[in-house]
């Protein structure tokens, strides 16, 4: 009786979902409901990151109501979104990134000056490392809206890293202050850009600055002491160099900054101690402890060891360099830095080392 009682039940059911089914596709105001129902909830999943049924759900909820606009653009952006938050392989990726671009087309196709979508295509051939074409999108969206953030601090970073246009960089990140005065990125951003451009304490001026956002940043307290030690403010390179330390001991960075404080006090024995810690550390930053090495050796005048270690340094970086970073000088998504360091440490090599004094 059970089992006849859960047929009726089970076919009961079916009829009724066919049933339901007959209903939403002759009644054209059920779909036109039903459609925006799936809209809203494709929208609730993309919030969540649920990328993939929201993009089942919107793409239903356009067939169900073909009036639905920027459904489109939705689903392109779930694709982007799901390309550069996920740990997927660089071709999975770049299939997604590709079916983004289609997307975000189909949409430019009927609003052609609309800057979000314009946008969203630069961000996406950012991300696919074709420059080239991020920055021809970018300054659409800055002749359609000069104030846009984000296509002024994305063309501030492409001319830093991959253009090395540092002029250009500095004007795209002083505007982007004066549209976000509060933004702290762009601080950070300006105190980098000074700093390649060997204007050091104006760097520093960018770079306190950024602190007064985020006074306990590692890295904002790496670059600023180095950058004080350039400038023989001894006194606020320990400053800047300690407090880094109280957040990360063992930055690297922030080691071989206390190194040259030490360097510059003759305190000799403790430099090597720290030396040896960075090599010891990690091979990696091996290039690091080597140059630390030789910059002490050569303050005690040993001069074939210091060379000895400056040749070790220059090698593990390159070593480093061309096993990890294909020639790239950016890190995209590395804020370590680890392949612009040492391709900045290359280029700079035998201006740095002639430069080092005590």
């Amino acid at each position: 009786m059970e089992k006849r009682y859960i047929a009726i039940l089970t076919i009961t059911l079916v009829c009724l979902l066919f049933l339901n089914l007959f209903i939403m596709v002759s009644n054209p105001v059920w779909q036109k409901k039903k459609g925006n129902d799936l809209m809203r909830f494709g929208m609730m999943l993309s919030k969540n990151k649920v990328y993939v049924w929201s993009n089942w759900a919107l793409a239903a909820s356009k067939k169900l109501n073909p009036k639905l606009t920027w459904i489109d653009f939705n689903i392109a952006h779930n694709k982007f979104m799901d390309a550069r938050d996920n740990n997927y392989s660089k071709r999975y990726k770049n299939k997604l990134y590709n079916e983004a671009i289609i997307l975000y087309n189909r949409e430019l196709d009927i609003h052609p000056d609309d800057t979000a979508t314009l946008v969203n295509v630069g961000f996406v051939y950012y991300e696919l490392e074709d420059f080239e074409k991020a920055v021809r999108y970018f300054n659409r969206v800055l002749e359609l809206n000069p104030k846009d953030s984000y296509s002024l601090y994305k063309m501030a970073y492409i001319n830093t890293y991959e253009y090395e246009n540092y002029s250009k960089a500095l004007d795209y990140i002083n505007r982007y202050i004066e549209v976000k005065p509060k933004a702290a990125d762009g601080y950070f951003a300006k105190g980098f850009i000074l700093a390649e451009m060997e204007r050091n304490r104006e760097a520093i001026a960018a770079y306190k600055k950024y602190l007064e956002f985020y006074p306990d940043s590692v890295a904002a307290l790496v670059n600023i002491s180095s950058l004080e030690i350039d400038v023989k403010d001894w006194k606020n390179a320990e400053i800047h160099t300690e407090r880094g330390l109280k957040f990360n001991s063992t930055s690297s960075y922030l080691l071989s900054n206390k190194i040259d404080i030490l360097i510059h006090k003759k305190q000799y024995a403790e430099a090597e101690e720290i030396a040896d810690k960075i090599l010891n550390k990690c091979c990696d930053t091996g290039y690091i402890a080597y140059w630390e090495k030789a910059k002490i050796e050569k303050a005690k005048h040993n001069s074939a060891k210091a060379e000895e270690y400056f040749n070790k340094s220059k090698a593990n970086a390159k070593d480093y360099y061309d096993k990890h970073c294909d020639k790239k000088r950016y890190d995209l998504h590395d804020s370590d830095g680890n392949c612009r360091n040492r391709y900045n440490h290359i280029k700079n090599f035998e201006k740095n080392k002639q430069n080092i004094q005590f």
